[in-house]
């Protein structure tokens, strides 16, 4: 990351004062980055739990920026086979000035369907260090939920925070992958897509969410997110750009 753009969003940090402190401030501000992006990954709502993937849809690849700038990046991979459906996510987010590391994130999960209802979950998160592991599992007439929440249960339709899936905002909570916990949502259409400006694809319907998730979201025909902005502790903004396809 250019060193100008740090020195605009954290000017204690390149110019530092007599508190040892400051740094602190840095990384709550990336920390907070990296849960907005999760939150961000969100489908347009409509009525209904159920899943339904395009089916032409094989991959997705987004660009993660901060103040403007490329930090990481997500890939969904999508494995269809008859009415199964697994779903591979992997988030690599490496945050620097120069060579020196401000925020490492990372997340890797696997999501299996059946029919369109979730049966099954599992993921990884390393943030700066700390390894957390979250999985979700059906049961009778509920999803288990083991996390860093606590292992708990919930409703068997409340949906998974996703990129994909557009049914994820129809209910008032979602749980939330990297720490297994659950979050409330709420989602207001705007009038309009707004402007479109360098690499953001053509979109059709543009939303922005309130509750514990706050963003504003642009979707395309498909009802799939092609950019997302969220705004970060520090006072910054971070992004998610859809690339390919």
């Amino acid at each position: 990351m250019p060193f100008r753009l740090v020195a605009q969003a954290f000017p204690s940090l390149v110019h530092p004062t007599s508190s040892a402190r400051q740094p602190l401030s840095v990384r709550r501000a990336l920390i907070g980055f990296a849960g907005a992006l999760l939150f961000s990954l969100i489908a347009a709502p409509v009525q209904g739990i159920e899943c339904q993937l395009p089916s032409d849809l094989r991959r997705l690849e987004y660009e993660i920026q901060w103040m403007g700038e490329r930090v990481g990046e997500l890939v969904i991979v999508f494995d269809r086979v008859d009415e199964r459906l697994t779903v591979h996510n992997e988030i690599d987010v490496d945050a620097r000035i120069f060579s020196h590391s401000l925020f490492r994130f990372t997340h890797v999960s696997e999501e299996q369907w059946q029919q369109g209802a979730l049966i099954g979950f599992r993921g990884v998160t390393v943030d700066n260090g700390e390894r957390r592991t979250v999985r979700v599992s059906p049961q009778a007439a509920t999803l288990y939920v083991d996390g860093k929440g606590g292992p708990y249960e919930v409703p068997r339709d409340t949906p998974l925070l996703s990129a994909w899936c557009q049914a994820s905002l129809s209910s008032s909570t979602v749980i939330e992958p990297t720490k297994g916990r659950i979050k409330s949502v709420s989602a207001q259409m705007l009038n309009s897509p707004s402007t479109q400006s360098g690499r953001r694809r053509p979109s059709s319907s543009r939303f922005r969410l309130g509750g514990d998730l706050r963003a504003e979201i642009w979707y395309d025909v498909r009802g799939i997110v092609t950019f997302a902005r969220f705004p970060v502790k520090g006072g910054t903004m971070g992004a998610l750009v859809l690339t390919a396809p």
